[in-house]
């Protein structure tokens, strides 16, 4: 339809930095396992590129390294955005604005935040002293880094410890608005809860939602059960045996011992065919030529 855009873009993101990804293995469904996650190394969430070598934006494949994913059984993996422990180092407003209000956060408390330079657009997750997350989510509107200033309060707001903006990044404190930190309309005596000093926290992007999936891992897939009902086959007389092979490479997928089951009259009762865990190496080629 004409003059309708578009606002939707896949997210460019870095997955050492901006993703994490868990996994949880158990035999099968009935399994009773506990529902326990391991977390996996981000570096398997790889870019996809098209065919000319361009990034393509917001697509990424995953890559299963053999290792792990090498059992047969059912494989539940998220792949969500980093999120960032740490703590609130101050809750207070800026010497010039007092009327607006903040989260103060020491960008030294972990690693990860010394990378971010520009916190804008990111979540903050709020944790109770119990450790269990609240229902409470703030986004964070912008950011800059700041120094604490002390003033002679002559104002209504309460705090004497405030922050002044400044474009030194060798200070570690980051001075982050929130949304919604103002009173609304309706109760303009109420302002909105952004979190305590000291309380612990969680800082999130939001450049992708969550996503989880499940992978099943079998033993045959449907070329494989193809091969074996339709593959070429040699029925070695002398041993009994039956080797199946892929038609196409002619290496053996498979081998069977068989035979018949008699009664003590020697009265066939039955035909078995068993897999054979050791192989006789019988060359397709120089059988059939």
């Amino acid at each position: 339809m004409a003059n309708l855009y578009g606002t939707i873009r896949g997210a460019n993101i870095n997955p050492a930095s901006d993703a994490e990804i868990f996994y949880n293995y158990k035999e099968d469904r009935a399994s009773s396992a506990e529902n326990v996650f391991t977390s996996l190394d981000a570096s398997y969430l790889q870019a996809a590129t098209d065919d000319e070598g361009n990034v393509l934006s917001g697509v990424y494949s995953l890559v299963l390294p053999l290792g792990t994913f090498n059992r047969k059984g059912i494989y539940t993996i998220l792949i969500r955005p980093k999120e960032i422990e740490t703590t609130i180092t101050d809750i207070s407003v800026l010497e010039a604005y007092p009327e607006v209000k903040g989260v103060v956060l020491n960008t030294t408390s972990n690693s990860d935040l010394g990378n971010i330079s520009d916190f804008s657009g990111y979540r903050i997750e709020y944790y109770d002293e119990d450790g269990n997350k609240t229902d409470t989510a703030r986004l964070i509107t912008s950011s800059n880094f700041c120094e604490p200033v002390k003033v002679t309060v002559t104002d209504a707001y309460p705090t004497s410890t405030r922050y002044r903006l400044t474009n030194s990044s060798s200070n570690s404190l980051v001075f982050c608005t929130v949304t919604p930190s103002s009173a609304n309309s309706f109760n303009t005596n109420a302002l909105p809860f952004i979190g305590n000093v000291g309380q612990t926290i969680h800082i999130i992007n939001t450049k992708f939602s969550p996503v989880l999936m499940e992978i099943e891992m079998v033993e045959n897939d449907a070329d494989t059960l193809a091969t074996m009902i339709g593959g070429d086959q040699i029925r070695d007389v002398d041993n009994a045996t039956i080797t199946t092979y892929d038609h196409s490479t002619k290496e053996i997928t498979a081998q069977y011992d068989y035979f018949t089951v008699k009664n003590e009259f020697g009265t066939p009762l039955y035909e078995a065919k068993v897999k054979r865990d050791t192989i006789d190496n019988i060359d397709f080629d120089s059988v059939t030529e």
